[in-house]
């Protein structure tokens, strides 16, 4: 198998970007892979279905039909099979024709991903930190790719999936490694995180050891785009929140590469 972009686990190797990263991951942080294989696909689909997309105009099968599809374009081909050593997540992305990602995020986006978390751990919250307007106070990085993204939901439901494989990598790292990714892989952003999220809601529940902080990596805030904005765990508890990066990397902050079919 090539580790040309991914190494044996799925991580996106170090060696296309000069900025701040991991080179060697200690693997501190973690996902709880046998507890998210335990979900299974229609469990996605229904929680997305229920909580985020309840319009939805594709079915189970084409839902299934398309994840199948992304798979097994990364199986086929030898630079990028790794990738699925990784974590990979499913998502749906409703069609919307709102163009201002913060509103659409605080409106549509969280209170989804609240119902979700809600309904599966009734004991526990979702606690959104923002509490200001996110209306026109969300920009796209530049060279995120997340246009792609951005103006398919005009027209279309997007079926897609997202993997963790940019952890420990700075967000100048992680923009400088994706130019060197073929094009249609994208920096994932707000939508295909929460969605995600909605569909596995334990995905950053983890019994043992400790998981990571999923930023929503193509996005920063508009007016300092030294704040960006992610999604972690707080004990039992799962926060949306906006923090500093300083173009710096840690153990615990985890980006994400999307494709869409």
């Amino acid at each position: 198998m090539s580790i040309k972009y991914f190494d044996a686990d799925g991580r996106c190797v170090a060696s296309f970007t000069k900025n701040d990263v991991y080179k060697d991951s200690r693997k501190y942080f973690q996902l709880d892979k046998n507890r998210i294989k335990n979900i299974q696909l229609n469990e996605n689909f229904d929680n997305i279905k229920k909580f985020l997309c309840p319009d939805l105009s594709i079915n189970f099968n084409q839902f299934k039909n398309g994840i199948e599809q992304l798979k097994e374009g990364l199986k086929k081909n030898e630079d990028f099979n790794n990738l699925l050593n990784n974590t990979s997540i499913p998502f749906i992305l409703p069609k919307s024709n709102d163009e201002d990602v913060g509103s659409n995020i605080a409106k549509n986006y969280l209170p989804a991903l609240e119902k979700s978390f809600k309904n599966s751990f009734p004991k526990y919250d979702f606690k959104n930190h923002c509490k200001n307007n996110l209306s026109n106070k969300i920009k796209i990085w530049e060279n995120s790719r997340y246009e792609k993204i951005t103006e398919k939901i005009k027209t279309d439901e997007v079926v897609g999936l997202i993997f963790p494989c940019l952890n420990e990598f700075s967000f100048p790292a992680a923009i400088e490694t994706l130019k060197n990714l073929p094009e249609n892989f994208i920096l994932a952003g707000g939508y295909e995180i929460i969605s995600a999220l909605v569909g596995c809601p334990s995905l950053l529940k983890k019994d043992k050891g400790y998981p990571p902080l999923l930023w929503l990596s193509s996005l920063h805030n508009s007016e300092d785009n030294n704040i960006c904005y992610h999604l972690e765990p707080y004990g039992y508890n799962l926060t949306f929140n906006r923090r500093a990066h300083l173009n710096k990397a840690a153990e615990y902050w985890w980006h994400s590469i999307a494709i869409i079919v």
